[in-house]
């Protein structure tokens, strides 16, 4: 049952409408929309966003990842989706990668080929190695700021050692759109089996 709570003048802990109620003025009851989600059952080289979920209905979007990697101790990457929805943009990356904890550790570089979303401390594939991360992918079809993706990843190298990092990354183009992105691995590597996704669009 819907908990209702007057707090100044507003109402606050509705975790649900009335029967037959869709909606109220001033009220929502979330602000996220799931899009999309997938579970990889064998070894999948990519997870892919495409124009299909990212649409004008959202400006900005959240994506939940956990599984493991299927290779050992490779690079994890992405590249954004071009504005018609065909393919990849290869060029012109810029993105910082930090390691929490590690006496301040961390990575950078412009102008590359890819994100590298990872600060040298890549995934090990043990039984007690899997991620568990938070990607948010914001404006990417704005053409007055450039597309910036954040993200959280919490993770294993292939010692075990526990790993907490962070990043941020942008194409270093403002006025162009992007319909997606695609996550991958280096040479060698893929997403193993149990790896799931949930994809979001925030809410106006």
């Amino acid at each position: 049952m819907a908990i209702i709570k007057p707090n100044n003048n507003t109402i606050s802990a509705i975790t649900a409408l009335p029967s037959g109620m869709t909606s109220a003025p001033g009220l929502s009851t979330g602000s996220m929309v799931l899009l999309t989600s997938g579970d990889i059952t064998s070894t999948t080289s990519t997870i892919e966003i495409t124009g299909t979920h990212v649409t004008s209905t959202h400006d900005h979007y959240r994506l939940y990842l956990r599984g493991k990697a299927a290779g050992d101790n490779v690079e994890f990457l992405a590249r954004y989706r071009n504005s018609s929805n065909n393919g990849l943009v290869t060029s012109n990356y810029s993105w910082r990668v930090h390691m929490d904890a590690d006496n301040g550790g961390g990575s950078n570089t412009e102008g590359n080929n890819a994100i590298n979303l990872t600060n040298q401390s890549y995934f090990g594939n043990g039984a007690n190695e899997g991620f568990n991360m938070i990607i948010d992918f914001m404006s990417p079809l704005s053409n007055l700021v450039p597309t910036c993706m954040n993200w959280w990843v919490g993770s294993a190298n292939n010692s075990d050692n526990w790993k907490a990092q962070r990043g941020m990354a942008r194409r270093n183009d403002g006025t162009e759109t992007h319909t997606g992105f695609t996550l991958f691995f280096g040479t060698g590597g893929d997403f193993a089996n149990g790896t799931n996704y949930e994809f979001y669009g925030m809410t106006k």
